[in-house]
């Protein structure tokens, strides 16, 4: 059977109850604001949505938790993933920390598995790069057309090979960087551009 970075979360296994302690947090937690700034206002940011965002580690990747604020986050809504499994039905998760993992944590283990250059990602959603991104010549994946997360992993694997940045059609952006604040430059960049 394949490995389906995205089959549902149906486990997720925590080793030990321990918040990360990783001194970049700090830095992930400045970019979660300003990446909250940006979608001020948007649908998806008054219904709580933020995205997620994760750094790679020895041992695996800290993500942010599910449903968190971007604009009030603490080190206490990361969780460090250290195990990715598939079942016959979804996907297990091997953790440390106390928050629960955001949802597409799959999708993330599956970016630093494609790219192991990236050392952070940044998935959120920003309404001025989703309106410019054709004007922006932007590479995008219709999500439309992947009709659960599972297809939207397929379709994402050779566009986050050959690309950083990369637009999901209706849904936000995956930036992916050497390092936190690279990943975070390069949407504003492109923030930027899309405001212009």
């Amino acid at each position: 059977m394949g490995y389906d970075e995205s089959a549902p979360v149906c486990e997720t296994e925590f080793l030990d109850r321990r918040v990360p302690d990783d001194l970049r947090l700090a830095e992930l937690i400045v970019w979660c604001r300003r990446l909250a700034e940006w979608s001020v206002g948007s649908a998806r940011r008054t219904a709580g949505y933020d995205g997620s965002v994760s750094l790679r580690t020895a041992e695996g990747f800290i993500v942010s938790g599910a449903h968190v604020d971007f604009t009030s986050m603490k080190p206490a809504q990361f969780v460090e993933v250290i195990g990715c499994e598939q079942t016959p039905c979804c996907v297990r998760l091997r953790c440390r920390g106390t928050a629960i993992p955001a949802a597409v944590a799959p999708i993330h283990h599956a970016l630093y598995r494609w790219r192991p250059d990236a050392q952070a990602v940044l998935c959120t959603f920003d309404p001025a790069i989703l309106a410019s991104a054709q004007r922006l010549q932007l590479p995008m994946v219709d999500k439309s057309s992947a009709s659960e997360s599972s297809a939207l992993a397929v379709s994402l694997e050779p566009f986050v090979r050959a690309h950083d940045f990369v637009i999901i059609k209706d849904l936000g952006f995956l930036a992916l960087g050497a390092s936190i604040d690279a990943a975070g430059r390069l949407a504003e960049l492109w923030h930027r551009k899309a405001i212009q």
